[in-house]
């Protein structure tokens, strides 16, 4: 089935070398800005958008900037667990430009003092308003009601503006390689990942540092767009509880990075040994641990964790769609779901 969620999965390296045009087409206003904040950053977003926060944040933190994601929802009800010095960065993630609690919490946290940048793919929309400089990606722009493409994008261009803010020329010129891995990599998924449309309906999808918000995100694809029964844990703590869900029904995804000194794939061989299939996503099967009896998918990108981050995305997107169209669900339209929540109250 040829849908605009599939299109949008498959367009994913344009979208991405448009997420690192918007960020330097911001010019030296934009650097400025960003380098003369305060050392703490806060990303705030709603749905999938809190998750890219997760995920994002790591790129902040090793450079020496405190950061937090949160939904930003909490930080308008909740607001003193989520306090922001003032001249600090706030980072609010809308790919429609109009998602009412993250343009109210990007407001209020720009009245009392910090430097709220918006990220987006739609131009002329009220992030503009909300914020005080503005990422606009049009080539991230999805038909789709399910975030793909928009996600990976906005994901890139807000590591992109941690690599500005601390003026890492090295981590932009890696996320620069992005685009062209990208054609490759998703036409190898596509023939590789057709058989688990039909996996069982009980999905776990674990990761650990950066990859907890990757995984995240990809418990919601598959939630969304394919009704699964779906659900993202932190990976060591699979075993504290979680894990005695599992069995032969199962699908386990690993996503693996470089330094959890094989204790990732621990986790991994238990599962298998408790029944269920999994699959391991990493760099390279070598280096991360072989785990018997378990499907593989190499990255082989060559760059840092930190900047193939969006590549563990579209595994995950893959199988969410093909499972979606596998049940005969509409990709595009998934039910109860609206492309942006605009609320008259909150």
């Amino acid at each position: 089935m040829t849908s605009h969620m599939l299109r949008e999965i498959e367009t994913q390296g344009d979208a991405w070398a448009g997420a690192l045009e918007a960020v330097t087409a911001g010019g030296e206003a934009l650097a400025a800005a960003l380098q003369g904040a305060a050392r703490e950053t806060l990303i705030l977003g709603a749905g999938s958008s809190y998750y890219l926060g997760l995920a994002a944040r790591g790129a902040f933190l090793r450079r020496g900037v405190t950061a937090h994601a949160a939904p930003a929802s909490e930080v308008l009800l909740h607001p003193e667990l989520y306090p922001l010095a003032r001249g600090g960065l706030a980072v609010a993630v809308s790919r429609s430009g109009t998602t009412t609690e993250t343009l109210r919490a990007a407001a209020k946290l720009g009245a009392a003092g910090a430097l709220a940048v918006g990220v987006t793919t739609a131009p002329g929309t009220p992030i503009a308003d909300a914020c005080d400089h503005v990422v606009t990606i049009p080539a991230a722009a999805e038909a789709s009601t399910v975030q793909t493409r928009s996600f990976s994008a906005q994901l890139v261009a807000t590591m992109a503006l941690a690599a500005v803010q601390a003026g890492d020329d090295a981590t932009l010129t890696a996320l620069g390689r992005l685009p062209t891995l990208a054609p490759e990599w998703i036409a190898r998924l596509e023939a590789t990942l057709a058989p688990l449309a039909t996996v069982p309906e009980r999905i776990y999808v674990l990761g650990t540092g950066d990859l907890w918000g990757i995984a995240m995100e990809g418990a919601l694809k598959l939630k969304e767009t394919s009704l699964t029964e779906a659900e993202a844990f932190q990976t060591l703590e699979f075993r504290h509880g979680p894990q005695s869900m599992v069995d032969e029904n199962t699908l386990v995804v690993g996503l693996v990075g470089d330094d959890a000194g094989g204790a990732e794939t621990a986790v991994l061989s238990e599962m298998v040994a408790l029944g269920a299939r999994v699959l391991m996503i990493c760099e390279d099967p070598a280096r991360a641990g072989r785990v018997p009896n378990a499907q593989f998918l190499a990255i082989g990108s060559g760059l840092p964790l930190e900047a193939r981050l969006p590549l563990y995305l579209p595994p995950l997107q893959l199988i969410a769609h093909q499972r979606g169209v596998h049940k005969g669900l509409d990709p595009d339209h998934p039910r109860h779901l609206r492309f942006s929540i605009e609320l008259e109250r909150i």
